[in-house]
């Protein structure tokens, strides 16, 4: 069903006695009494609003408001206002959202459907009803969605809140393929937008960002930074895209040229740049060619090493390895892993060498084995969370599909005793999807 938050302040029910003296204290009581002021006996408040371009008349008790409220209890004594005391209207306002604040001023509960909470926390703040905000800025990040986020990040730019602010920028970029399908991001102002596109890590493929910068044009016309563009890596795209990116005219020729020329060529962009980590790699294990080889000494017993640079850094990444001397067993393997301070303990998610798949303990069969100068490839697809193995370029099809996007994994390998492993290959897509 409709999500709603239901916010309500405890009631308080206690005595105290003396010899002279008993208190006893309902709030429950008195915030029954004054919900029926703004219900069935709202004929006895002294004020109204009329909110909203139909404007909507909403009851209130002034005094109650005004405690509540400094602008608004400017508003309701000015004496501007004086000729017409018993209403004031309010135009610009939601009247939905509005009423569930007049709720909470008179009863301290507040029950509104969980759409409505980002207008409502921009009354709080625009009003100055500091618990009400609180509330609000509690429960926002639990109800953000990809449906959501967009009015979510605009609320915190609004209201200047930081943490929700940080909250929206992530899952943004977490999810930037799913959210630019929707047209409702075109709504972003360009700097904030940009904001999100600079982020480090974007689950989006380059295709799809160029496609969604270019409704974004469609809908706002020119872009005031002038760098919305540049954060299409444009040499990842295809020759074929690069082509429609031509006869759009949105990007300068000669960085087009240059982009075609470099996918004509053969080139491969080098963000995702690959090399075994001296700092993260077992006891008798040696580095060398610049990084691109690893030996696995007679001492290592089929150590592990880390690779620089986190595989989630991208949409889609692609690396290869092969092991050019020495046997394959199951200790030799190549997978994903999370770095430790220990690199004996390092747990990783891999295709071993025998034809199977490990992850958190338990092995099953994938795939089929490789052996000593097979091309071993491993593709990682941050948007459809998963891990896919390929031996001599040839896919073995999807081996885990439930990756954690938010964790830096980095790549990683392992050998056999006196086994060589060298990167062969380092791309932003498999070698079968290169076009």
């Amino acid at each position: 069903g409709d999500r709603a938050a239901h916010f309500q302040v405890s009631a308080l029910f206690f005595w105290m006695a003396s010899v002279k003296q008993l208190m006893f204290e309902d709030n429950q009581f008195i915030r029954s009494s004054m919900a029926r002021l703004l219900g069935t006996d709202s004929d006895l408040c002294d004020f109204n609003f009329k909110v909203g371009e139909n404007h909507e008349q909403l009851p209130a008790v002034k005094a109650v408001v005004a405690v509540s409220s400094a602008p608004l209890r400017s508003m309701l004594f000015d004496p501007r206002f004086q000729s017409c005391s018993c209403e004031l209207e309010l135009p610009h306002w939601d009247p939905v959202p509005f009423k569930a604040m007049l709720g909470f001023m008179h009863t301290g509960r507040l029950e509104v459907e969980a759409s409505f909470v980002p207008g409502l926390l921009h009354l709080a703040d625009y009003f100055q009803v500091e618990e009400l905000k609180r509330l609000c800025e509690t429960w926002l990040p639990e109800i953000l969605d990809i449906d959501n986020v967009v009015e979510m990040l605009m609320t915190a730019v609004k209201v200047n809140m930081t943490s929700l602010h940080a909250r929206c920028k992530a899952f943004f970029a977490e999810n930037l393929e799913a959210i630019l399908t929707r047209g409702c991001f075109v709504q972003l102002p360009a700097d904030v937008l940009l904001e999100v596109l600079n982020c480090e890590h974007l689950a989006v493929e380059e295709w799809t960002l160029y496609q969604g910068i270019k409704a974004w044009l469609v809908a706002n016309g020119e872009d005031p930074t002038r760098q919305l563009l540049s954060c299409v890596p444009l040499d990842y795209l295809s020759v074929g895209e690069l082509d429609i990116v031509r006869k759009d005219g949105l990007v300068p020729e000669t960085q087009l040229l240059d982009a075609t020329l470099k996918r004509l060529a053969g080139e491969c962009p080098g963000r995702l740049f690959c090399c075994f980590d001296e700092l993260n790699k077992g006891e008798g294990i040696t580095i060398g060619d610049n990084g691109q080889s690893v030996e696995f000494g007679n001492t290592s017993n089929g150590g592990s090493v880390l690779l620089t640079g986190h595989l989630t850094n991208r949409a889609k990444a692609y690396l290869e390895v092969s092991f050019v001397h020495g046997s394959c067993s199951d200790c030799s393997y190549i997978g994903i892993g999370l770095p430790t301070e220990l690199i004996d303990d390092l747990k990783p998610i891999a295709f071993l060498c025998r034809a199977k798949k490990y992850r958190g303990g338990v092995y099953s069969m994938y795939g089929r084995a490789f052996s000593q100068g097979d091309r071993i490839g491993m593709f990682f697809d941050k948007c459809q969370k998963s891990l896919t193995f390929f031996i001599n370029g040839e896919s073995l099809g999807v081996a885990f599909s439930d990756i954690d996007q938010a964790k830096e994994y980095r790549p990683c390998v392992s050998g056999d005793r006196g086994s060589t492993c060298r990167i062969t290959n380092c791309l932003p897509w498999p070698p079968t999807e290169v076009q």
